[in-house]
């Protein structure tokens, strides 16, 4: 391909792809860094005017894998950008959900074909490591032993300090 047209021809729909496939990965290798960036904001308005655009973002990488992209304008839906302000605006722990859920569809979508499949697999990997990282999900074995003791055990559990930007 030599110019910009040339990823809207179906004749390089496959170089169209992998090119897409490479944005998707440049961006999952920078959601860390962005939720980093995101932990250390302290102003509530701040916040919700960043994470909007970061959580809308990682929505079109999982749209963005699509081959129809090539085809038609891809926008998010306004009853899903609703759903998607409501969902993250609140705190950090709810726009980390969302990363997952968006990074877990694109892991979904990521396909054997695509040059990128190795590394977007690990990539989501990552994201979601150190999603766990920051806001651990309930662990079933320990879930079991409070269903066995009644509800009386006390369960702690240490949580990693946020890395600081450097």
């Amino acid at each position: 391909m030599d110019k910009f047209d040339d990823l809207f021809d179906s004749k390089h729909r496959e170089a169209a792809l992998n090119c897409s496939s490479e944005m998707v990965l440049n961006s999952l290798r920078h959601a860390e860094e962005c939720l980093v960036y995101m932990a250390g904001i302290k102003e509530q308005g701040v916040f919700t005017s960043l994470q909007f655009p970061d959580d809308g973002h990682c929505h079109t990488g999982a749209r963005v894998s699509e081959p129809r992209i090539f085809e038609t304008n891809v926008k998010i839906k306004k009853g899903e950008t609703a759903q998607l302000f409501m969902e993250s605006s609140q705190n950090l722990r709810t726009v980390c959900a969302v990363f997952k859920k968006y990074v877990r569809r694109i892991h979904r979508k990521n396909t054997p074909k695509d040059p990128n499949f190795l590394n977007i697999n690990i990539a989501c990997g990552k994201v979601e490591q150190f999603i766990e990282s920051i806001y651990p999900s309930q662990d079933p074995n320990v879930l079991a032993q409070l269903a066995k003791d009644g509800g009386s055990a006390v369960v702690v559990t240490k949580r990693p300090k946020l890395p600081t930007i450097k």
